[in-house]
C-alpha cells in the first residue's frame, strides 16, 4: 500500500485484511506466476514495504499492497510486486497501475536506489466476468500505427469467482478470507457460503488460535454487505457455525454482530414496509398506510426468522391480521429464541 485509502468501503477493508498478510500473498505468488519465475525469486524473504513508501509525494498514489522480493543470482536486486483490489470493474484500472508503477519508480530513485521490475496484479471479485482494459495500449484508442508509442507492460488478473480451483488451496485463513470475498460481492446465497465457511475453519484444527479474528472478520464484513432480508439467516448460520468451533472465545466473536443484525434487520424491514405503506396511505390515509407499512415489515422479518429456526411459516394472510403490537412482541420473542 504506496498509501492508505482516505475511505474505505466494506470490500476494501476485508481485502485489505488479505492483502497486507505476506504468508497469503507468498501462496498467491506461488499459485499465480511461472514456474519460471518462481525459480529466481525468494519467496521466503518476501517483504511488506507498504511503511517505506509513506512520504509527501507519494501519499496521493494509493494501492493496497506493495511488496519486495530479493532475486536469486543478483547483488540487491529486488522485484516488486502490487497488489491492487477491485470489487467492480474500474475503466481507468490501466492508468491507475501505470501510475503506481511510475510512482514506485521515483520513489526508488530519490532513495538512490536501483530501478526493479514491477508486477501488477490485479485481484478482482466481482459479479460480471472482467472485460476492462488492464494496459494503456488495451485502453487508448489509436490507429495501428501509433500504438507503438503507447507505453504497455504486462498485468496479471485474478478473477477470484471464476478462478481454477487450485487457487482456493492453502491454510484456512488464506481460502476463508478468499471464500468469503465471493460470498459478499455475489449475495445471493451468502447464508449457505458462510456456514461452507464457518465449517471449513471449525474443521481446521491446525491453526485454532487464530480462528478467532478469523471470524471477527468475516462476520463484520459479511454484516456489512447482506442484504436486509438475509439477517434472520445469517443469524441462525453463523450461531450454528460457531457452535462447531470447541473454542469458548469465539461465541464472544459474535456478540455486537448478533445485535446489531438483531436491530438493523427490524428497522430495515420497517423502512422497507413504511415505504410500501406510504403507497398504500394515499388511498386509505397516512396513518393507516403507516401502520400497513409496519406490519409488511414485521411479516417479513417474522417470516425470516422462523426459517432460520426451521419452525412452521405462519401464512402472509395470519400474520396480517394479527394487530400490530401483537406482530411486534412476536418479532421480538423468535429473535430471543435464537441460540446464545
Amino acid at each position: 500500500m504506496i498509501a492508505r485509502k482516505d475511505s474505505l468501503n466494506s470490500h476494501d477493508r476485508f481485502a485489505a485484511g488479505l492483502l497486507q498478510m505476506p504468508q497469503h500473498m507468498r501462496r498467491l505468488l506461488q499459485l499465480l506466476l511461472p514456474a519460471e519465475l518462481l525459480r529466481v525469486m525468494q519467496l521466503n524473504r518476501m517483504q511488506r514495504c507498504s511503511e517505506l513508501l509513506l512520504d509527501d509525494k507519494l501519499r496521493k498514489r494509493q494501492a493496497d499492497a506493495l511488496y519486495r522480493i530479493p532475486i536469486l543470482g543478483g547483488d540487491q536486486i529486488w522485484l516488486y510486486v502490487i497488489f491492487e483490489h477491485k470489487s467492480w470493474q474500474d475503466p481507468l484500472t490501466a492508468l491507475q497501475l501505470l501510475t503506481y508503477m511510475t510512482s514506485l519508480m521515483h520513489h526508488l530513485l530519490r532513495r538512490r536506489q536501483r530501478l526493479a521490475a514491477v508486477i501488477p496484479i490485479v485481484i478482482y471479485h466481482g459479479r460480471e466476468p472482467w472485460k476492462t482494459a488492464l494496459t494503456l495500449r488495451q485502453l487508448v484508442r489509436v490507429p495501428e500505427v501509433l500504438r507503438g508509442f503507447l507505453p504497455d507492460h504486462q498485468v496479471l488478473l485474478l478473477d477470484l469467482p471464476r478462478a481454477d480451483d487450485r487457487i482456493f488451496t492453502g491454510p484456512v485463513d488464506y481460502v476463508a478470507r478468499l471464500r468469503t470475498l465471493i460470498a459478499g460481492q455475489l449475495r445471493s446465497q451468502l447464508p449457505e457460503q458462510l456456514l461452507q465457511i464457518l465449517c471449513l475453519i471449525a474443521e481446521d484444527s491446525s491453526e485454532k488460535s487464530s480462528h478467532k479474528s478469523l471470524i471477527q472478520d468475516i462476520l463484520r464484513y459479511v454484516s456489512e454487505v447482506a442484504r436486509p432480508e438475509q439477517a434472520g439467516q445469517l443469524l441462525a448460520v453463523a450461531l450454528a457455525g460457531l457452535q462447531l468451533d470447541s473454542e469458548d472465545g469465539m461465541k464472544s466473536a459474535l456478540d455486537v454482530w448478533k445485535e446489531k443484525w438483531r436491530l438493523e434487520a427490524i428497522q430495515e424491514g420497517l423502512k422497507a414496509g413504511r415505504k410500501k405503506g406510504w403507497q398504500e396511505g394515499r388511498q386509505k390515509g397516512l396513518q393507516e398506510g403507516l401502520q400497513e407499512g409496519e406490519k409488511a415489515g414485521l411479516v417479513l422479518q417474522i417470516r425470516s426468522v422462523q426459517r432460520a429456526l426451521r419452525l412452521p411459516l405462519q401464512p402472509e394472510s395470519e400474520l396480517r391480521a394479527l394487530p400490530l403490537q401483537d406482530l411486534r412482541q412476536l418479532a421480538w420473542s423468535l429473535y430471543d429464541r435464537l441460540p446464545e
